[in-house]
């Protein structure tokens, strides 16, 4: 082959392995999971005590939810109470008396709330991008500013915990959005994010505090497709044929 026609190779596989890469580089799908719509109702309540109770919940993540909540101080308003509610908008409440405090704990773990999820995999069969992955849910009302803490434990206990903090918020201004990357969370790379047995929300702690969070929560998460490493397989068989065409050009 002449200089040139050596050149007009070179060029038509520089070509195909730009536009591969390019295209392997928008290869991204995403996977979005439910933890939980809200769509079954469940109550408890406790004065100046601690108590549980766990329900087979349709549109929960392994269809059973258990709530633990904890009294601290009575206050002689009422005690505190965690409620999922189905008239619309489905949500989940926390709702503490005058003058009392509490805190409360809502986990989704499997039947009877103890079994595990059994290894849930957020990535659908893939490693997951955690930079580029989300846990979501909306804050409707908060009259206190409090904290929160998520967390997700895997089939072999190790767990990843995000801690934050829910902002004031009236009843008549809008749900407040909230997505939280997975990369946030403490020993997020320790966790088998496609192996997960228990999952849980925790807050409270603060006295007279109401606040609800709307349906759905969920986990988007974002893996490569299938096809990207097939596209990454083409892009090396391309190099192994450009070095070997350039080999060729130099004998």
């Amino acid at each position: 082959k002449t200089p040139s026609m050596h050149r007009t190779v070179d060029q038509k596989f520089h070509a195909i392995l730009f536009a591969l890469f390019a295209t392997t580089a928008l290869q991204a799908a995403q996977v979005t999971n439910t933890i939980d719509d809200f769509t079954t109702a469940q109550s408890v309540a406790a004065t100046n005590s601690s108590t549980n109770n766990t329900i087979s919940a349709g549109g929960a993540l392994g269809t059973f939810r258990t709530m633990n909540l904890f009294s601290t101080n009575y206050g002689g308003g009422g005690g505190a109470v965690v409620r999922v509610a189905t008239n619309a908008p489905n949500r989940l409440s926390f709702e503490s008396g005058a003058g009392a405090t509490g805190s409360f704990e809502v986990v989704w773990g499997g039947t009877n709330g103890t079994a595990g999820l059994g290894g849930f995999d957020f990535g659908n069969g893939q490693s997951i991008d955690t930079a580029n992955s989300t846990l979501n849910f909306s804050l409707r009302i908060a009259d206190f500013a409090s904290c929160f803490t998520w967390k997700f434990t895997d089939t072999s206990a190790n767990a990843a915990t995000y801690s934050g903090l829910f902002p004031t918020n009236g009843l008549t201004d809008p749900a407040v959005p909230i997505a939280i990357t997975l990369v946030s969370f403490s020993n997020h790379s320790d966790v088998d994010w496609n192996a997960i047995d228990f999952i849980s929300l925790s807050g409270g702690n603060v006295a007279e505090l109401d606040l609800q969070i709307l349906s759905s929560v969920q986990v988007i998460t974002t893996v490569p497709e299938p096809k990207t490493w097939l596209l990454l397989g083409l892009a090396g068989l391309a190099v192994a044929i450009t070095a070997r065409s350039r080999s060729g050009k130099r004998a």
